[in-house]
């Protein structure tokens, strides 16, 4: 990692601090109205089968992008370490507009790299998960096990974001 991101990094962290504090909310399953889900690559499919699980939602994407040029599409987002300046002030219009909606629920399966962990930490989300055994999980409210593949992680997300929503 160079001087530079590792600036950048420790500017997105102060940010992250200055965020309200949240307070999770389980719903059942039905009921998320907007999810971003945020992986290390685009991942299309991933995106269609969480919105073939939850129904009445808006699903966004959320990925790392190795070139500076971003062509997401709409309702897709990436990130690259030229979004942000040495003071961690987004310099991509589509990521500022990010950073001001809110989410009902964050699927967080992205395993690098630490700026972008970060800049998920200042995300406005009702509840945040995660990976089973993700180094920061001070980030997460809930972790669940991952199994073979990203789809069945989703499924096993939705038995048990309905299981705890009946309690």
């Amino acid at each position: 990692m160079s001087f530079f991101e590792e600036i950048k990094i420790k500017a997105i962290k102060k940010l992250a601090t200055k965020s309200d504090v949240r307070t999770a909310q389980i719903k059942k399953v039905d009921q998320y109205s907007r999810i971003l889900v945020v992986t290390d690559r685009e991942n299309n499919n991933l995106i269609k089968q969480v919105e073939l699980k939850f129904i009445n939602a808006e699903v966004n994407g959320l990925y790392f992008r190795k070139s500076k040029e971003d062509n997401s599409a709409q309702f897709r987002y990436s990130v690259h370490p030229s979004d942000f300046n040495f003071t961690a002030t987004i310099k991509n219009d589509k990521l500022k507009k990010l950073t001001q909606s809110r989410f009902d629920l964050v699927v967080d399966l992205s395993s690098e790299p630490k700026i972008f962990v970060e800049f998920v930490s200042i995300l406005n989300a009702n509840l945040i998960i995660s990976v089973l055994g993700k180094e920061d999980e001070k980030l997460c409210d809930l972790f669940f096990e991952f199994g073979k593949s990203e789809i069945d992680y989703i499924d096993n997300c939705v038995k048990k974001l309905n299981l705890l929503a009946k309690k």
